[in-house]
């Protein structure tokens, strides 16, 4: 795990109890070269609290809310969820692992992701490829 907000995570000391900090899951195929981000964001829940005190919503989505920052903690619940998982294929695997952290290929459309092809949108689409006149 790395994060782009902390060069050592696992000796990072919040500087308040109001944080937040970013990080990524490299996680690839044991059978295969590479590896993909999956990106979570762990906070405190003073942090929330201010969030939604500007902003009125906050979407938790891959964000995970942390009573301290405990770098043991986070490992275990984390080696816990995706020692959980269980696939037939990389992408599958990766489809999973998206519900934890979001997955660096997750919204692409109209490319390839490894091992998957999505159809492109259809406005990516020539005018008379997608029903309209030229």
């Amino acid at each position: 795990m790395v994060s782009p907000d902390v060069e050592d995570l696992a000796s990072w000391v919040p500087p308040d109890e109001l944080f937040s900090v970013f990080v990524q899951l490299l996680i690839g195929p044991i059978d295969g070269p590479g590896e993909e981000s999956f990106g979570i964001l762990f906070c405190s829940p003073m942090w929330l609290a201010n969030e939604v005190a500007e902003r009125g919503i906050v979407d938790g989505r891959h964000t995970y809310f942390v009573d301290s920052w405990d770098w043991r903690m986070i490992c275990d619940y984390l080696n816990k969820r995706i020692a959980s998982l269980e696939a037939d294929s990389w992408t599958e695997l990766a489809g999973q692992l998206s519900r934890i952290g979001h997955w660096e290929f997750e919204d692409y459309v109209g490319v390839r992701a490894p091992n998957r092809v999505f159809p492109p949108p259809k406005w990516w689409l020539p005018k008379w490829e997608a029903g309209k006149s030229v």
